[in-house]
Formats: structure tokens, sequence, C-alpha cells
């Protein structure tokens, strides 16, 4: 699962970053979490970005069937469920990053947290599926959620899967509407692990609110309750 990433370069970073229209007051974010609101590419407009809430938020809704916040689809849904097939067919998106957080397990249940980025530390784009909803106060709200895979070797300690990072041509293919539901398929696999980098970094990031740029520093390993690890 992804709960936590980052997009921590400015608003003309990430317009240079996938040749779009710079994003209005966006600043950099070092501990994105669900509910936030975030810039995505829609298919529908690959020239700018719009702003989408990360997940579906109780109590918005009319539909009260979406009752949990979604902020991950797994791939094998995607490819497998009429409603998430239908979504893959028309309301695919692009979810800028840097970077995303994951929880190693040691023993004693103790976890450290780590931070994953590409080896070259350059932004990137989570597979991301978009949707439109109704509040109860007759506005409408746009959500995303992140796709996941199942995790490559460097996440592996840190879960079962990982988020899908596109890359390059892999993002025009993404967006693109004649993209095949084959080729959109063989994007759902997960990035090697030689090609990223994973650092610990502070149990800060579990603090609710907590963004700030000490967050992505690489510090010495330390468990979920702050006491340090003599070894990883």
């Amino acid at each position: 699962m992804c709960n936590a990433y980052t997009l921590t370069v400015d608003s003309a970073q990430l317009a240079a970053a996938f040749d779009a229209d710079p994003p209005a007051n966006w600043q950099p974010h070092y501990n994105v979490r669900p509910g936030e609101l975030m810039p995505v590419i829609t298919m529908q407009a690959p020239g700018g970005f719009g702003f989408f809430y990360w997940g579906a938020t109780p109590g918005w809704l009319k539909n009260r069937s979406v009752s949990t916040k979604i902020i991950n689809t797994p791939a094998e849904r995607v490819m497998t469920r009429p409603v998430y097939k239908r979504a893959l067919a028309r309301h695919r998106c692009l979810v800028p990053a840097d970077g995303f957080y994951a929880w190693k397990t040691f023993a004693r249940k103790r976890q450290i947290p780590y931070r994953y980025t590409l080896a070259d530390g350059s932004v990137f784009a989570f597979a991301g599926l978009w949707e439109e909803f109704d509040t109860l106060e007759d506005e409408i709200v746009h959500t995303f959620s992140i796709i996941t895979t199942p995790a490559n070797e460097l996440l592996a300690a840190a879960g079962s899967d990982m988020p899908v990072i596109l890359t390059g041509s892999q993002q025009q293919l993404w967006l693109d509407p004649a993209s095949s539901e084959q080729a959109l398929a063989q994007l759902l696999t997960a990035m090697p692990g030689k090609a990223m980098h994973g650092y610990p970094v502070s149990p800060e990031i579990q603090r609710a609110g907590a963004n700030h740029p000490g967050l992505i520093e690489h510090v010495p390993p330390a468990d979920q309750h702050g006491h340090y690890m003599l070894f990883e």
C-alpha cells in the first residue's frame, strides 16, 4: 500500500518535468497524505494540472456505497473487474511524485520508515485512476487513487505491494486515449529495484500535519516509537 508520498519540486520544475503549464499556487509537499488536494494530469487534459483529492472522503458523497477512503487500487483488480476496467478506459491519470514512504518491518514488530525514490532522484508519476462525485452540497468533487502492484526486491521488506511508477514514454502511453488494454496492462508492473533508492527517514512522517524538508533527510534508522536501531 502507498499511504504517503512526496512532491518536493516547485511549480516551474513540476511544469518542466511534464511539459505542462505551471500549476498555480503550488508549494512543495514533503508528506502527502490521503484526503489532500494534489496535482494530477488526466488523459482528457494532458497539457495541464488539475487538483484532485487523494481518495474519496466519507461524508462528502451522495453515493453512500463509497464508505471508506479509496487511496490504492491493486493492478489485478484494474485488469479483471468491470468497474475498474471502465475506469482504465476512460479515467486514467498521472500522479506526479518524487518519492514515497513505506515502513520496513523488523523483529518484534518494530518498523522503520523509509523514503523510496528513483535512483537519480528525478520526478516521476504514479499510474492513477480518477473519479467524479457529487457532494451533499451538490458540488462536483474529483478524486484519484494510485494503482499498486506486487513489490520488487527493494520494497519486499516494506510490504507486499508498491505503487506503479511511470517515467518517460510510459507516461505518454498511459495518457494516450488510443492505447490498447494490452499495452496498458504491460505498464502495471513494478519498477526494478536497481532503478530505485531507499533510505531511512524520521518517524515524524507518521505525525498528522508534518510537512517540512527535514522529513526527507537521511537519518539514522529509528523505529515507529523513535527508538534507534543498531543495525538495519
